[in-house]
């Protein structure tokens, strides 16, 4: 409702490839390494810290899995501290284009 609004209003709709399905495919990516990692070390951490590491895992391989599937723009890095030098990183690696 609120994207329907928003295109009403400013008279841009965003693509809904960028702003739904390659969020929601790197969310299904980081679920499979978050539930591994929470069930191979509950036993071994006990269940907070296994939850604090699995959350952790599922955050960077989240992060990852975007950057992937370009589901990450420039403009969105702009909007960062230390822009210049994470998009130099990610330009050299070919992970962003701008």
């Amino acid at each position: 409702l609120n994207m329907v609004f928003i295109a009403v209003k400013v008279g841009y709709f965003p693509s809904l490839r960028r702003s739904f399905i390659r969020p929601f495919a790197a969310t299904i990516i980081c679920i499979v390494p978050c539930l591994a990692v929470n069930y191979f070390t509950v036993n071994l951490l006990g269940s907070k810290l296994s939850t604090i590491a699995s959350i952790g895992v599922a955050a960077v391989v989240y992060v990852v899995a975007l950057l992937l599937l370009k589901g990450i723009a420039a403009d969105d890095i702009k909007m960062l501290k230390k822009k210049k030098k994470i998009l130099k990183i990610l330009r050299k690696a070919r992970l962003i284009s701008e």
